[in-house]
């Protein structure tokens, strides 16, 4: 009988030990959830007050890849100082005025946007970061993809910025998409590393009026340009124009750029030789 009882007692004790093996290893198979890093208290509020679809009172990057659309969202909130954390927002597509009126607004991390969207509905960002006069230097805004965009006036009235390292429009903006993107006013910009340009037809009409400071830059691209303005640039050496038109296709027509009536434009004798070597032609735009 004892035997009998010892051998019971070693069954039992080697199921609850491989029930409690199965329990371990269900717990080590269950997914970690990742989240993604939202330092401002205000902005975290309103992203989990608005996303947070499991209610766990966080941002899973499953959860951040879901969210498309933040506009109005933070418009007016100044308690906001840094949006570290959008840059985990990839699928991102609508953010007209999201935050607008955030005047303590500094840090804004490098936005890398991947625009799809058809002509029909263009992704918008249109008065992203107006009024946003606190705003620091932005490294990096890129829009790629072959979608369309909207950019307009994304700054304003005066972007706040001093350099860029990188500015990408290799997206299709629509008509008048980047016009006064850095501001109505103009902006402060003295310096962008790169400017890459779309590899095809592409309007950037007013762009440049919003970059009356800009002394350098180097252009990339083989774009076909319907509309680009350069009778404000007179601050913008001699080599950058050299990288804007090299990064032009050629023309025969004279279309294309503006740079202002020969006599009236700001635009050195120099570049305007160069403009004129590369097939472009003056228009009677009053650049006065």
């Amino acid at each position: 009988m004892t035997k009998f009882l010892h051998c019971v007692l070693i069954i039992v004790v080697s199921v609850v030990c491989i029930a409690c093996g199965k329990d371990d290893n269900t717990e080590k198979e269950q997914p970690s959830v990742e989240y993604i890093n939202i330092p401002d208290k205000y902005f975290k509020a309103y992203l989990v007050g608005a996303f947070d679809t499991d209610q766990d009172g966080e941002i899973s990057v499953e959860e951040a890849q879901q969210i498309t659309d933040i506009s109005y969202g933070c418009q007016n909130n100044t308690n906001i100082v840094s949006i570290e954390g959008i840059e985990h927002l990839n699928n991102l597509q609508k953010a007209t005025h999201a935050f607008d009126g955030c005047t303590s607004l500094k840090y804004v991390p490098d936005l890398r946007f991947t625009i799809n969207n058809e002509e029909a509905d263009p992704a918008d960002f249109s008065y992203m970061f107006m009024n946003c006069n606190a705003v620091e230097d932005i490294d990096v805004i890129a829009f790629t993809g072959d979608g369309y965009f909207d950019a307009t006036q994304m700054f304003g009235p005066i972007a706040p910025l001093k350099t860029m390292k990188e500015l990408e429009l290799s997206a299709y903006p629509v008509n008048n998409g980047v016009y006064f993107m850095f501001g109505i006013y103009g902006s402060n910009i003295e310096t962008i590393g790169s400017i890459v340009l779309r590899e095809n037809d592409a309007n950037y009409y007013g762009l440049f009026w919003s970059l009356p400071n800009l002394q350098y830059a180097i252009f990339t691209g083989k774009c076909s340009p319907l509309g680009i303005c350069m009778h404000t640039q007179e601050k913008l050496s001699v080599d950058s124009f050299q990288s804007l038109f090299e990064a032009l296709l050629p023309v025969t027509d004279g279309r294309g750029i503006r740079l202002g009536d020969y006599n009236k434009s700001r635009i050195s004798d120099e570049i305007k030789q160069i403009a004129l070597d590369k097939g472009y032609q003056f228009d009677t735009f009053n650049a006065e």
